[in-house]
């Protein structure tokens, strides 16, 4: 066996029930770049599982971006209302509210590191890990009773 192309051509026409070499040697070496696509693009439908799998992982990060808009409309919005300024004891324009608003990219940005967590307890486990994170900081931010507080959860 001398270079790889003849290394293919001997594989190919090897008897499997005599070959001391391994079956998935001789398979991959028959395996096309044509093959590979059409397997892919056949084992890739809606129907499929592959499919079922990547449009539910494609829906939850889905929910995940619409949440992270509605934070967005809902903090816009309180920030309107009087009876929140009253409640915490903030006036209409200052750095306060513009804190407010930025806190959830902030915490985005501070959330990121810990994303190396993955090689250690695995995507699922960082993903349920920041989902209690969220749930702790949405009840907080829901029964805070000063501006201190409500930043914490947001």
């Amino acid at each position: 066996m001398g270079n790889a192309g003849e290394e293919v051509h001997e594989l190919a026409d090897v008897d499997l029930k005599q070959a001391t070499l391994h079956t998935e040697e001789v398979v991959i070496t028959r395996l096309t770049e044509e093959d590979v696509h059409r397997l892919s693009r056949d084992s890739l439908t809606i129907k499929s599982r592959a499919g079922w799998r990547l449009a539910m992982i494609l829906f939850v990060q889905g929910c995940n971006q619409a949440g992270y808009g509605i934070d967005w409309a809902v903090i816009g919005g309180i920030n309107a209302l009087p009876a929140l300024h009253t409640y915490f004891g903030f006036g209409y324009s200052g750095s306060t509210i513009g804190v407010i608003n930025a806190l959830m990219t902030i915490g985005t940005v501070c959330g990121a590191p810990f994303l190396g967590l993955a090689d250690v307890i695995g995507r699922r486990g960082v993903n349920f890990a920041g989902n209690v994170i969220v749930i702790f900081a949405a009840l907080l931010q829901a029964w805070s009773k000063n501006t201190e507080m409500f930043m914490a959860g947001r």
